[in-house]
């Protein structure tokens, strides 16, 4: 069973999605991460975020995901976790997506991360060269 990584105010059952006004008008937000929560909160609550993934549905390029996503996790819509592997190497990123930013100083429950640890979030090596790859033929990886 895939685990959710993506928490929004209200469950959708339509084929269309409605966000909440704060989000929308949040002025804190620069139009590029506004864009960027639109579109995570448009995908199944079971996605796996994977920034490279992610750069691969925009011109815009991973650089400019990246400072969409800082702007995001330092306002609370996005919360980031480093993944490990075995012997304690780094492997990527856990993120969860939140309609609702988090308040300043509020631990994410424990519980929002369970449910995440059972899925591998990261890449294999092969497969994130591929992607970096693919991305760099294209002209859209500007890492």
């Amino acid at each position: 069973m895939k685990s959710q990584s993506i928490f929004r105010i209200a469950p959708r059952k339509y084929p269309f999605f409605m966000v909440s006004r704060k989000l929308a008008q949040d002025d804190r937000l620069s139009w590029k991460a506004k864009g960027v929560l639109l579109y995570l909160l448009s995908l199944p609550d079971d996605w796996e975020i994977h920034e490279v993934e992610l750069a691969k549905h925009s011109p815009d390029g991973l650089w400019s995901l990246r400072s969409a996503l800082k702007e995001l996790l330092i306002y609370g819509y996005v919360v980031r976790r480093q993944v490990r592997r075995e012997h304690g190497h780094f492997c990527g990123y856990s993120y969860l997506v939140y309609e609702d930013p988090l308040k300043a100083g509020v631990v994410v429950p424990a519980t929002d991360w369970e449910k995440i640890e059972k899925v591998k979030t990261a890449f294999k090596d092969s497969e994130m060269a591929m992607l970096e790859r693919d991305m760099r033929e294209d002209g859209r990886y500007d890492a």
